[in-house]
């Protein structure tokens, strides 16, 4: 993982001004106090690298950890990554990874989602999935709402983040969904 910090640097810089009087040449000294903050964005290289699927743990099923371990299944930190293509994260089956530019767990639990619907028959993308998007798309309450109901696959993944991370909210406004993920999480 690559981390970015910032911070704030404080800088005090005391400067004297001495001015002449005329007739009994006083000398006067002002002091001046100023503050100058500067922010610092430091990048800390030694934290590059993968991430790791038990940082879901208590996140997302059980199984479907142990599924992503048995499949070989990698998690790459990436912000460079070419796959990225200008996203936060990318499921590649083909490469047996998912790849997100920072290590959020809300992306991360986005493509494990697609990753979900892969290993089980692509199963955003059947009949019965595609009649629970279109009747259940507007209703979507989850954050990256736009994103989300852009279409089937995307909302998988959204409704399988929600499950995992929001399961009451995901209940109450998508109940079809939120039992459509529950039954593919059973049959894992």
């Amino acid at each position: 993982m690559i981390t970015s910090v910032s911070k704030k640097v404080e800088e005090t810089v005391q400067t004297d001004i001495v001015v002449k009087t005329t007739k009994k040449a006083k000398k006067k000294t002002v002091k001046t106090t100023t503050t100058i903050k500067k922010v610092i964005k430091t990048t800390n290289l030694a934290q590059a690298g993968n991430a790791n699927i038990s940082q879901l743990k208590g996140i997302v099923d059980d199984k479907v950890i142990s599924e992503f371990n048995r499949v070989g299944m990698t998690i790459e930190t990436n912000p460079n990554s070419s796959l990225l293509k200008g996203a936060d994260g990318v499921f590649s089956p083909s490469q047996k990874k998912i790849v997100i530019k920072n290590n959020v767990n809300r992306v991360l639990v986005h493509e494990v989602g697609h990753f979900v619907a892969y290993v089980n028959n692509r199963a955003d993308s059947t009949a019965e999935f595609r009649a629970i998007y279109n009747a259940e798309k507007n209703n979507f309450a989850g954050d990256n709402r736009a994103y989300a109901v852009s279409n089937n696959k995307e909302f998988f993944a959204e409704v399988f983040k929600e499950y995992s991370m929001n399961r009451a909210s995901l209940k109450s406004h998508c109940p079809r969904a939120y039992e459509y993920v529950k039954n593919v999480l059973a049959d894992m």
